[in-house]
Protein backbone atom coordinates (compact mmCIF):
# COMPACT_ATOMS: atom_id res chain seq x y z
CA UNK A 1 0.00 0.00 0.00
CA UNK A 2 2.87 2.36 0.81
CA UNK A 3 4.37 1.88 -2.67
CA UNK A 4 0.97 2.41 -4.25
CA UNK A 5 0.48 5.71 -2.43
CA UNK A 6 3.95 6.80 -3.54
CA UNK A 7 3.03 5.97 -7.14
CA UNK A 8 -0.24 7.89 -6.86
CA UNK A 9 1.69 10.92 -5.63
CA UNK A 10 3.94 10.67 -8.69
CA UNK A 11 0.92 10.50 -10.99
CA UNK A 12 -0.52 13.60 -9.29
CA UNK A 13 2.77 15.41 -9.84
CA UNK A 14 2.80 14.40 -13.51
CA UNK A 15 -0.81 15.53 -13.95
CA UNK A 16 0.06 18.92 -12.50
CA UNK A 17 3.06 19.25 -14.86
CA UNK A 18 0.90 18.35 -17.86
CA UNK A 19 -1.73 20.96 -16.92
CA UNK A 20 1.01 23.58 -16.67
CA UNK A 21 2.53 22.65 -20.04
CA UNK A 22 -0.84 22.64 -21.77
CA UNK A 23 -1.36 26.31 -20.88
CA UNK A 24 1.27 27.16 -23.50
CA UNK A 25 0.11 24.64 -26.11
CA UNK A 26 -1.09 25.92 -29.51
CA UNK A 27 -4.80 26.13 -30.27
CA UNK A 28 -6.54 23.52 -32.35
CA UNK A 29 -5.30 20.18 -33.59
CA UNK A 30 -3.48 18.55 -36.48
CA UNK A 31 -5.24 17.36 -39.64
CA UNK A 32 -3.85 15.84 -42.80
CA UNK A 33 -5.10 16.58 -46.30
CA UNK A 34 -3.40 14.21 -48.70
CA UNK A 35 0.30 14.78 -48.10
CA UNK A 36 -0.21 18.17 -46.50
CA UNK A 37 -0.67 19.04 -42.84
CA UNK A 38 -2.91 21.75 -41.44
CA UNK A 39 -3.79 23.22 -38.07
CA UNK A 40 -7.54 23.20 -37.53
CA UNK A 41 -9.02 25.76 -35.14
CA UNK A 42 -12.79 25.64 -35.05
CA UNK A 43 -13.91 25.64 -38.69
CA UNK A 44 -10.71 27.19 -40.02
CA UNK A 45 -7.61 25.41 -41.28
CA UNK A 46 -4.13 26.81 -41.85
CA UNK A 47 -1.51 24.93 -43.84
CA UNK A 48 1.56 24.13 -41.72
CA UNK A 49 3.34 21.45 -43.79
CA UNK A 50 6.56 23.48 -43.77
CA UNK A 51 6.18 24.62 -40.15
CA UNK A 52 7.83 21.68 -38.45
CA UNK A 53 7.89 23.33 -35.02
CA UNK A 54 4.10 23.79 -35.18
CA UNK A 55 3.49 20.18 -36.22
CA UNK A 56 5.65 19.02 -33.31
CA UNK A 57 3.81 21.33 -30.89
CA UNK A 58 0.44 19.92 -31.96
CA UNK A 59 1.73 16.35 -31.66
CA UNK A 60 2.97 17.10 -28.18
CA UNK A 61 -0.38 18.65 -27.28
CA UNK A 62 -2.24 15.56 -28.51
CA UNK A 63 -0.06 13.32 -26.39
CA UNK A 64 -0.47 15.50 -23.29
CA UNK A 65 -4.27 15.53 -23.60
CA UNK A 66 -4.39 11.75 -23.95
CA UNK A 67 -2.04 11.18 -21.05
CA UNK A 68 -3.95 13.69 -18.94
CA UNK A 69 -7.17 11.80 -19.61
CA UNK A 70 -5.55 8.53 -18.52
CA UNK A 71 -4.24 10.09 -15.32
CA UNK A 72 -7.57 11.71 -14.48
CA UNK A 73 -9.30 8.36 -14.78
CA UNK A 74 -6.71 6.71 -12.58
CA UNK A 75 -6.71 9.44 -9.94
CA UNK A 76 -10.52 9.31 -9.74
CA UNK A 77 -10.44 5.56 -9.07
CA UNK A 78 -10.78 4.32 -5.47
CA UNK A 79 -7.42 3.36 -4.03
CA UNK A 80 -8.35 -0.30 -3.60
CA UNK A 81 -9.05 -0.56 -7.34
CA UNK A 82 -6.14 1.47 -8.72
CA UNK A 83 -3.81 -1.52 -8.90
CA UNK A 84 -6.12 -3.14 -11.45
CA UNK A 85 -5.75 -0.23 -13.88
CA UNK A 86 -3.01 -0.24 -16.49
CA UNK A 87 -1.83 2.94 -18.18
CA UNK A 88 -1.00 2.54 -21.84
CA UNK A 89 2.66 2.88 -22.74
CA UNK A 90 3.29 6.10 -24.74
CA UNK A 91 3.83 4.21 -28.01
CA UNK A 92 0.56 2.32 -27.55
CA UNK A 93 -1.25 5.52 -26.61
CA UNK A 94 0.01 7.31 -29.71
CA UNK A 95 -1.18 4.39 -31.83
CA UNK A 96 -4.76 5.29 -30.83
CA UNK A 97 -4.50 8.85 -32.18
CA UNK A 98 -6.27 10.04 -35.36
CA UNK A 99 -4.67 9.25 -38.71
CA UNK A 100 -3.02 12.69 -39.00
CA UNK A 101 -0.67 11.78 -36.15
CA UNK A 102 0.28 8.37 -37.46
CA UNK A 103 3.59 7.74 -39.28
CA UNK A 104 5.15 10.85 -37.76
CA UNK A 105 8.42 10.30 -35.86
CA UNK A 106 7.79 9.44 -32.22
CA UNK A 107 10.21 12.21 -31.27
CA UNK A 108 7.53 14.72 -32.32
CA UNK A 109 5.64 13.76 -29.16
CA UNK A 110 8.64 14.14 -26.83
CA UNK A 111 9.03 16.73 -24.10
CA UNK A 112 10.50 19.93 -25.66
CA UNK A 113 13.63 19.75 -23.48
CA UNK A 114 14.70 16.34 -24.80
CA UNK A 115 16.28 17.37 -28.09
CA UNK A 116 18.42 20.15 -26.55
CA UNK A 117 19.70 17.59 -24.01
CA UNK A 118 20.53 15.12 -26.76
CA UNK A 119 22.33 17.80 -28.76
CA UNK A 120 24.33 19.12 -25.81
CA UNK A 121 28.05 18.13 -25.92
CA UNK A 122 28.30 16.59 -22.46
CA UNK A 123 31.66 15.96 -20.85
CA UNK A 124 32.29 12.23 -21.12
CA UNK A 125 34.59 9.90 -19.22
CA UNK A 126 37.32 8.34 -21.36
CA UNK A 127 37.72 4.62 -20.83
CA UNK A 128 40.37 2.35 -22.28
CA UNK A 129 39.42 0.90 -25.65
CA UNK A 130 38.40 -2.71 -25.91
CA UNK A 131 34.64 -2.53 -25.39
CA UNK A 132 33.13 -5.34 -27.40
CA UNK A 133 29.54 -5.59 -26.25
CA UNK A 134 27.04 -4.05 -28.64
CA UNK A 135 23.34 -3.23 -28.40
CA UNK A 136 21.15 -3.66 -31.46
CA UNK A 137 21.55 0.10 -31.98
CA UNK A 138 25.31 -0.32 -32.32
CA UNK A 139 26.24 1.28 -28.98
CA UNK A 140 29.27 -0.30 -27.33
CA UNK A 141 29.58 -1.16 -23.64
CA UNK A 142 32.40 -2.32 -21.42
CA UNK A 143 30.40 -5.15 -19.92
CA UNK A 144 27.69 -7.56 -20.95
CA UNK A 145 25.63 -6.48 -17.94
CA UNK A 146 25.55 -2.85 -19.07
CA UNK A 147 24.60 -4.01 -22.54
CA UNK A 148 21.66 -5.97 -21.07
CA UNK A 149 20.47 -2.91 -19.13
CA UNK A 150 20.72 -0.78 -22.27
CA UNK A 151 18.68 -3.33 -24.19
CA UNK A 152 15.85 -3.04 -21.68
CA UNK A 153 15.98 0.76 -21.78
CA UNK A 154 15.74 0.62 -25.57
CA UNK A 155 12.78 -1.78 -25.36
CA UNK A 156 10.86 0.72 -23.21
CA UNK A 157 11.63 3.60 -25.57
CA UNK A 158 13.79 5.43 -23.03
CA UNK A 159 16.79 7.50 -24.08
CA UNK A 160 20.14 7.72 -22.34
CA UNK A 161 23.75 8.77 -22.44
CA UNK A 162 26.60 6.82 -20.91
CA UNK A 163 29.48 7.99 -18.72
CA UNK A 164 28.67 11.71 -18.88
CA UNK A 165 29.83 14.00 -16.10
CA UNK A 166 27.63 14.89 -13.15
CA UNK A 167 29.34 17.86 -11.53
CA UNK A 168 28.58 18.41 -7.86
CA UNK A 169 29.99 20.95 -5.46
CA UNK A 170 31.92 18.19 -3.69
CA UNK A 171 33.07 16.20 -6.70
CA UNK A 172 32.37 14.80 -10.15
CA UNK A 173 31.09 11.37 -11.03
CA UNK A 174 30.33 9.55 -14.27
CA UNK A 175 27.26 7.30 -13.86
CA UNK A 176 26.95 4.33 -16.19
CA UNK A 177 23.69 5.76 -17.53
CA UNK A 178 21.95 9.12 -17.40
CA UNK A 179 18.44 8.21 -18.53
CA UNK A 180 15.57 10.39 -19.69
CA UNK A 181 11.93 9.52 -19.97
CA UNK A 182 11.43 11.38 -23.27
CA UNK A 183 7.76 12.11 -22.58
CA UNK A 184 8.14 13.60 -19.08
CA UNK A 185 11.81 14.67 -19.11
CA UNK A 186 12.31 12.81 -15.84
CA UNK A 187 16.01 12.11 -15.30
CA UNK A 188 17.35 9.07 -13.50
CA UNK A 189 20.94 7.99 -12.91
CA UNK A 190 21.79 4.29 -13.11
CA UNK A 191 24.92 2.76 -11.66
CA UNK A 192 25.74 -0.90 -12.17
CA UNK A 193 28.27 -2.37 -9.77
CA UNK A 194 29.65 -5.53 -11.28
CA UNK A 195 32.94 -6.10 -9.45
CA UNK A 196 31.88 -6.69 -5.88
CA UNK A 197 34.52 -8.39 -3.76
CA UNK A 198 37.28 -5.98 -4.81
CA UNK A 199 38.04 -3.64 -1.86
CA UNK A 200 39.10 -0.61 -3.92
CA UNK A 201 36.09 -0.99 -6.20
CA UNK A 202 33.70 -1.25 -3.25
CA UNK A 203 35.29 1.81 -1.66
CA UNK A 204 34.72 3.80 -4.83
CA UNK A 205 31.15 2.48 -5.01
CA UNK A 206 30.43 3.71 -1.48
CA UNK A 207 31.97 7.10 -2.28
CA UNK A 208 29.72 7.41 -5.34
CA UNK A 209 26.58 6.48 -3.44
CA UNK A 210 27.45 8.91 -0.63
CA UNK A 211 27.94 11.65 -3.22
CA UNK A 212 24.53 10.99 -4.77
CA UNK A 213 22.83 10.85 -1.37
CA UNK A 214 24.47 14.09 -0.27
CA UNK A 215 23.16 15.86 -3.35
CA UNK A 216 19.58 14.77 -2.99
CA UNK A 217 19.26 11.65 -5.12
CA UNK A 218 16.61 9.26 -3.85
CA UNK A 219 15.11 5.91 -4.80
CA UNK A 220 13.09 7.79 -7.44
CA UNK A 221 16.09 9.40 -9.16
CA UNK A 222 18.86 6.82 -8.68
CA UNK A 223 18.97 3.14 -9.58
CA UNK A 224 21.90 0.96 -8.61
CA UNK A 225 22.19 -2.69 -9.46
CA UNK A 226 24.48 -5.66 -8.97
CA UNK A 227 25.17 -8.81 -10.95
CA UNK A 228 22.45 -10.65 -9.03
CA UNK A 229 19.89 -8.31 -10.59
CA UNK A 230 21.13 -9.03 -14.10
CA UNK A 231 20.56 -12.77 -13.64
CA UNK A 232 16.84 -12.08 -13.21
CA UNK A 233 15.88 -9.71 -15.99
CA UNK A 234 12.37 -9.25 -14.58
CA UNK A 235 13.96 -7.32 -11.73
CA UNK A 236 15.54 -4.95 -14.24
CA UNK A 237 12.15 -4.45 -15.85
CA UNK A 238 10.59 -3.79 -12.45
CA UNK A 239 13.15 -1.07 -11.71
CA UNK A 240 12.37 0.60 -15.02
CA UNK A 241 8.59 0.40 -14.68
CA UNK A 242 8.56 1.60 -11.07
CA UNK A 243 10.98 4.49 -11.45
CA UNK A 244 11.26 5.60 -15.05
CA UNK A 245 7.79 5.19 -16.53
Amino acid sequence: MKNLIKQINLYQKEHKAISKELKNAPKGYLVKRGKRYAQRIGKKEMGITTLLHQIKALCRKRYLLARQEQLQQLLATPLDKVAKLTLLMPQALIATFPQAYQNLPISYFYHPKIQPWLDHPHQQNDHPTGSNHYTKNGITFRSKSEMIIAGHLDAYGLIYKTDIAQNFTTGTTYPDFVIKNPFTNKTVLWEHFGLMGHPKYEQRMNEKLDLYLTHGYTDQTLIYTFESHIKNEKRIQKFIEAILL
